[in-house]
């Protein structure tokens, strides 16, 4: 059962993704259910604006534990890093750009503390 705050990140990963996967997102969604497809919308999304190379995974993927790899070309370190500051933050993995919405967290709790 997804969160109301994964089900937000979600929406807007989908949102985000159609601009360059519209008719991608569209094929998926005639044989898969919405939670599917919008699990896979996030993934892409966060690839292109971590700017990951396709040998790294984004940090929806990473795990509770800290990675063994540290190596930063492999970026699971960093990965793992990113997902505990989004959950941290009470924010969602699925976060479409996981650094903007971190700072926008960050600009609203300035602004109303």
């Amino acid at each position: 059962m997804l969160s109301r705050i994964d089900r937000g990140a979600l929406t807007r990963a989908m949102e985000t993704a159609k601009a360059d996967r519209a008719d991608q997102l569209a094929a998926m969604l005639k044989d898969r259910p919405w939670e599917v497809v919008a699990v896979f919308a996030p993934c892409c999304c966060q690839y292109e604006a971590l700017s990951l190379k396709p040998w790294q995974s984004p940090p929806m993927y990473a795990g509770d534990e800290r990675p063994s790899d540290a190596s930063p070309l492999s970026g699971r370190l960093a990965a793992w890093q990113l997902r505990r500051r989004l959950l941290a933050a009470g924010l969602s993995v699925f976060e479409p750009d996981p650094v903007r919405a971190l700072d926008a967290h960050a600009s609203n709790k300035r602004g109303s503390g």
